[in-house]
């Protein structure tokens, strides 16, 4: 995979156009605009830290634009111009008017101000499974992680490659993982954490804030 939108599939450039023309009429976009009996080849997949680097590293060009969900409806104060594109040309990026190019130092610092606030990592992929965007979001503004944070994970609607893991031996009670969770699988449980496995997305920002190594996320089966 290279970050050219010539590895990115015909319907993915559609649906990257379609965003934008709504951001600049001024409407939010979804992920995904999906008409009735027409299936459109695209699955939202979570990423932890370690996977977005690994996108990162393997793009020919990076850009940034601001959180379409955060914009729309500022229902918290957690960073706005954090959407990472990956799926532009360098030439691309630098004719839009909503994404400017960035450098990768840049796109690894902004990486790391979205993990230490506690932001979801996901990207949407086209029909071949190439990312063309890395957003980093939040259950209170976006619709789709409000949605699953309700319902809890299913590999129908979002893929994921891992899962936490609790050892509730060598947790100490301090609750941060409760904090950190968007998706509700942490919850306080007595002078400990408790963990609903059906409910964890394997986003992985519980474990890398966790202080007693209580966590760990592993591959899910």
């Amino acid at each position: 995979m290279h970050g050219s939108t010539s590895d990115v599939s015909d319907e993915g450039k559609r649906v990257i156009q379609e965003q934008r023309e709504k951001r600049e009429a001024g409407t939010r976009a979804s992920s995904a605009v999906i008409a009735a009996n027409i299936v459109i080849p695209t699955r939202q997949r979570i990423l932890t830290d370690q996977q977005v680097r690994e996108i990162l590293a393997i793009s020919d060009s990076v850009g940034i634009t601001n959180c379409g969900c955060r914009v729309s409806e500022g229902n918290c104060d957690s960073p706005i111009d954090v959407c990472i594109v990956v799926g532009m040309s360098a030439e691309e990026i630098a004719e839009s008017e909503d994404t400017n190019p960035i450098s990768m130092e840049d796109a690894l610092e902004i990486l790391d101000r979205t993990s230490k606030a506690g932001l979801v990592h996901r990207t949407l992929r086209a029909g071949d499974k190439t990312p063309y965007a890395v957003c980093s979001c939040c259950s209170c503004c976006c619709h789709e992680l409000l949605a699953m944070s309700r319902f809890g994970y299913s590999d129908q609607v979002i893929e994921s490659d891992f899962i936490a893991e609790h050892d509730t031996d060598a947790c100490t009670g301090c609750m941060t993982c409760v904090e950190r969770c968007q998706f509700g699988a942490f919850t306080e449980d007595g002078d400990r954490a408790h963990l609903a496995p059906e409910r964890c997305f394997g986003c992985g920002l519980c474990a890398m804030t966790c202080p007693s190594d209580a966590i760990a996320v592993k591959e899910r089966s």
